[in-house]
C-alpha cells in the first residue's frame, strides 16, 4: 500500500517551486509508505511516490515506475489481485517483465489495452498514468472506493492526493485559502455524512468518484467517466438467474468467495485478519486460512461486559482454524487522549465511533504483520444490518408481493418471537410514512436493493471504507477486504431480495453458501452486534464532565457553530433520557476535529522550518447560510 500526489501544469510555466512542495506533501503522509520515496519531474508534471512494500520487496518495485522507453509513467497505490492472470495473459500477447510486482502489470495492461485496462482490474487502486506519448495524465480509481485520490482544480494547474491533508499541505505552501467548506460542514451536523459527497471539508478539494476515470489532456480538454455500471452489470446477470435455484447459486457464491479470499491473500509480507467474531470477518479467517501460514487474528474487547464483546466468537473461529490471536483492550479513558490524532489520520469528522476500538485493533496488528484482512462490505451487499428486515418486507409490500411479505415476516416470527416481528411491523409503518420509496435512486426492481445500492455508494459504505484505508494506513499497515471483490459485489446484486432477507433470516443464501464452513452457531448467529461501543455509559460515566466542558468550552470549535443555549439544551435533553449517542459523537468528532486538524497541519508544515507559516484563515459558515441544528438522521457506523 502507498500514497500518491501529483502536480500538473499543461499550460503555465514550470514552478521552481513544485519540487519542494511536492516533497512536503509527501512527508505529511508518510506514513502511507515507509519503505520508499520516489519523484519525477518531467515537462510541467510532478509525480510523487511512498511506498509500503508488499508485492515484490526489491528496488524494482520503486515508483513512478517507467515502461523501457520512458515514454509512460505510473504513480500508484493498492493492490491488482488478479494480477498474476493478468499478466499471463500480456506474456502470451508478446509482453514482457522485469519485476513480479503488480504495479508493472498495470503499467504494462495500460499500454497494452488503453483505458479498457480499468474494467480488467479486480483490486482496490488509486493511480495516475503519465503518458508522454498521448501528452495525457490518466486518474482512475477502483470500483467501490476501497483506495481514496482527491483532487484541486483551483489556482494554477491541477493537483491531486491520497489524503486531504496532502493537497491542503499545498494549498497553504502555494498561499491559497484554507476555509471551511459550509455544505460539507451543514450536511455533517444534519446527517452525519461525509464521505458520500463529492465536495470535502475544505473548500476546493473534491473527493474523486469511485468507478471512475479522468482523463487530462495537454491541450487543456478533460474527460471524466465512470467504466463500471453495477446496475446495468446486475440486471443482465439477473436475467441469466431467472431460472436457477437456490442450491445451485449458493455453490456459485461459495466458489466466487473462495476465490476471491485467495487471491486477496497473494502477498510477500505476513498477512492476518481483524476477526470480530461475526460472520462476515469469520467467513474471511476461515478461506484464508489454507493460504497463509502463521495466521494472526486480532480482536478488540471492552471490560464493561460481554453485551459490547464478541470474544467467544472469535475464540472459536481461532480454534477451529488453527489462528493465533491477539485480544486488544479498549479504555474509555484514553478517548480524548487519542482522537485529535486519530481525526488527523481520518482527514475529516466521523458519523459513529466504532473508530476507536478498530484504531486499537490496526494498532495492534502493526506489529506482528503488514497486511490485514478485514469483512468489511458484507453487510451491505448481502443485507446483514437487523433494518434491512424492515426494507425487505416494506419491499414486497410495494411491488404487490405478499406472499413474500407472509413467509419472510412467519419466518421472523419463529426465529425471534412475536415481539420482533411487532417491532418490524412498526418499522415498514414509519417507512410508509415517510415514503422512503421515494428518496432514493430507482435502478433495481426492489426497494431493499435500491437501498443497498444506496448503502453502497452513498451512505454507509464509503465511510466505511475511509475508516479501514486511514486507520490501517495510520501505522503503515495495508488492509484488504476480499468481501468487496467486484464478483461479490454484481452477484449479489443480481439475486432476488428474498435471498439476501430470507425466511427470518439475514445474508440468507451467504449462510447457505458457507453452512458447514464455519461452526454452526456462528453461521447461524441470530444476533446482529454490529460492532457496538459503550459509548453511552462513558458519556454518563467517565467521560460526562470531559465531554461537557470540551462541548461548551469558548475554545474556537463547535461553539462557533451553534449556540451555548443550543448545546446546553441537548445535554439537557440526555439527562433527561432523551439519549441520542449517534447525535452526541458528532458534536464530539467535529469539535475535536475542529480544534486541532488545521492547528496540526500547520505544526507539520512548519517542522524543521522557520515558522513562518501562520494558521490559515479558517472561514467556518455562518448561522445564515448553515443552520447547525442536529437531527435524528444518520445511523451506527
Amino acid at each position: 500500500m502507498c500514497g500518491i500526489a501529483g502536480i500538473l501544469r499543461w499550460n503555465s510555466a514550470e514552478d521552481p517551486e513544485d519540487r519542494s512542495v511536492m516533497e512536503r506533501m509527501l512527508d505529511i503522509m508518510d506514513h502511507r509508505g515507509p519503505d520508499d520515496r520516489g519523484l519525477l519531474f518531467h515537462d510541467g508534471i510532478t509525480l510523487g511516490h511512498l511506498r509500503l512494500s508488499v508485492l515484490d520487496l526489491s528496488e524494482r518495485g520503486h515508483q513512478p515506475m517507467s515502461n523501457r522507453s520512458n515514454d509512460c509513467w505510473i504513480t500508484y497505490n493498492g493492490e491488482v489481485y488478479n494480477y498474476l492472470e493478468l499478466r499471463k495473459e500480456l506474456e502470451f500477447e508478446g509482453e514482457t517483465f522485469v519485476s513480479d510486482s503488480d504495479t508493472e502489470v498495470v503499467l504494462r495492461a495500460y499500454e497494452h489495452w488503453g483505458l479498457d485496462c480499468f474494467s480488467r482490474f479486480n483490486g482496490m487502486w488509486a493511480l495516475a498514468i503519465w503518458d508522454k506519448r498521448a501528452r495525457r495524465i490518466v486518474l482512475s480509481r477502483d470500483r467501490v472506493g476501497i483506495k481514496p485520490l482527491y483532487y484541486s482544480t483551483e489556482g494554477s494547474g491541477f493537483v491531486f492526493a491520497s489524503e486531504i491533508k496532502g493537497i491542503a499541505a499545498y494549498r497553504h505552501l502555494k498561499n491559497q485559502s484554507l476555509q471551511l467548506n459550509p455544505r460539507s460542514l451543514q450536511t455533517y451536523i444534519q446527517t452525519g455524512i461525509v464521505d458520500g459527497l463529492e465536495d470535502t471539508f475544505i473548500a476546493g478539494i473534491k473527493r474523486f468518484k469511485p468507478g471512475h476515470m479522468m482523463v487530462l489532456n495537454a491541450d487543456g480538454t478533460r474527460s471524466y467517466d465512470s467504466y463500471w455500471d453495477l446496475p446495468a452489470r446486475a440486471l443482465e446477470m439477473r436475467r441469466d438467474n431467472r431460472n436457477r435455484n437456490e442450491n445451485d447459486l449458493a455453490e456459485e457464491l461459495s466458489s466466487i468467495l473462495k476465490n476471491a479470499v485467495a487471491i486477496h491473500a497473494r502477498s510477500d509480507v505476513p498477512v492476518g485478519v481483524c476477526l470480530s467474531g461475526g460472520l462476515d470477518s469469520s467467513c474471511v479467517s476461515a478461506f484464508a486460512r489454507p493460504h497463509i501460514e502463521n495466521f494472526k487474528s486480532f480482536t478488540s474487547w471492552f471490560p464493561e461486559g460481554d453485551e459490547w464483546n464478541e470474544l467467544t466468537y472469535a475464540d472459536q473461529i481461532n480454534k477451529r482454524f488453527d489462528i493465533s490471536s491477539f485480544k486488544v483492550k479498549v479504555n474509555g479513558l484514553e478517548l480524548f487522549d487519542k482522537l485529535g490524532n486519530i481525526l488527523w489520520h481520518l482527514d475529516e469528522p466521523t458519523l459513529a465511533m466504532g473508530i476507536y476500538p478498530q484504531w486499537h485493533v490496526m494498532e495492534a496488528a502493526s506489529r506482528e504483520v503488514t497486511v490485514v484482512m478485514d469483512g468489511q462490505g458484507g453487510d451491505e451487499i448481502f443485507a446483514g444490518y437487523d433494518f434491512y428486515a424492515s426494507r425487505r418486507l416494506y419491499s414486497a409490500l410495494t411491488s404487490g408481493n405478499y406472499q413474500s411479505y407472509r413467509t419472510t415476516l412467519n419466518g421472523f416470527y419463529d426465529n425471534y418471537g412475536i415481539g420482533r416481528v411487532n417491532d418490524l411491523g412498526q418499522e415498514v409503518k414509519q417507512l410508509y410514512l415517510t415514503n422512503s420509496a421515494g428518496k432514493i435512486q430507482n435502478h433495481f426492481p426492489g426497494y431493499l436493493d435500491n437501498f443497498l445500492y444506496h448503502e453502497l455508494t452513498f451512505s454507509r459504505l464509503p465511510a466505511l471504507l475511509r475508516y479501514e484505508d486511514r486507520l490501517s494506513m495510520a501505522f503503515s499497515l495495508e488492509s484488504r477486504v476480499p468481501l468487496l471483490d467486484y464478483r461479490l459485489i454484481e452477484f449479489a446484486f443480481s439475486i432476488d431480495e428474498q435471498l439476501k432477507v430470507g425466511p427470518g433470516w439475514s445474508k440468507y443464501l451467504l449462510r447457505q453458501a458457507i453452512n458447514g464452513t464455519l461452526p454452526h452457531g456462528i453461521t447461524w448467529r441470530k444476533d446482529k452486534k454490529g460492532f457496538p461501543t459503550p459509548f453511552r455509559i462513558w458519556a454518563d460515566g467517565i467521560l460526562k464532565e470531559d465531554i461537557r466542558s470540551r462541548i461548551l468550552s469558548d475554545e474556537p470549535g463547535i461553539s462557533q457553530l451553534m449556540s451555548r443555549k443550543e448545546l446546553e439544551a441537548f445535554f439537557q435533553n440526555w439527562d433527561e433520557g432523551n439519549k441520542n449517542d449517534w447525535q452526541l459523537w458528532r458534536l464530539i468528532s467535529l469539535d475535536t476535529w475542529l480544534k486541532s486538524y488545521l492547528k496540526r497541519l500547520i505544526a507539520e508544515l512548519n517542522k524543521g522550518k522557520s515558522p513562518t507559516i501562520q494558521n490559515p484563515s479558517i472561514a467556518p459558515a455562518t448561522s445564515e447560510n448553515n443552520p447547525a441544528t442536529l437531527t435524528n438522521s444518520g445511523s451506527a457506523t
